[in-house]
């Protein structure tokens, strides 16, 4: 009788701990999506595709939330359309650098949470994109 009693605790509390993830995961993705990169437009873009994932704190692996916006411009536009992103994030709060890549990185506090951007681009495809994600 005992043995089913510590599996059923033993059952109760991963449920109770899967679950107090799930509820942080969707508080993380809910933080970026209060902020105006997360549904970030681009002028002039050709097409725009947009995703957003809640991520996981480690089960199996962990993994950030991330919304992610991607666009196809004009040949020779990518270079315009990071600036024009990187600016839009300066007036919208982020510490944005150029980094190592060519492309753009940053970071904010939003709802207490620790949050990053990346901006990058392919000039050569015409394809640019702009990511803002929690660290795992």
């Amino acid at each position: 009788m005992m043995n089913r009693r510590c599996a059923f605790v033993v059952g109760v509390a991963l449920a109770v701990v899967a679950l107090s993830a799930c509820t942080n995961e969707a508080a993380t993705l809910k933080a970026l999506q209060s902020d105006p990169m997360a549904y970030v437009e681009l002028p002039g873009a050709l097409e725009s595709r947009h995703s957003e994932s809640a991520g996981n704190e480690g089960i199996p692996i962990p993994a950030p939330a991330e919304i992610r916006n991607s666009f196809t411009v004009s040949d020779g536009g990518v270079p315009a359309g990071m600036d024009y992103l990187a600016d839009a994030a300066r007036e919208a709060g982020w510490a944005v650098e150029v980094n190592e890549y060519g492309g753009y990185s940053g970071q904010k506090t939003i709802d207490g949470h620790f949050v990053r951007l990346s901006i990058e681009g392919i000039d050569a495809d015409d394809i640019l994109w702009i990511v803002i994600y929690t660290r795992v």
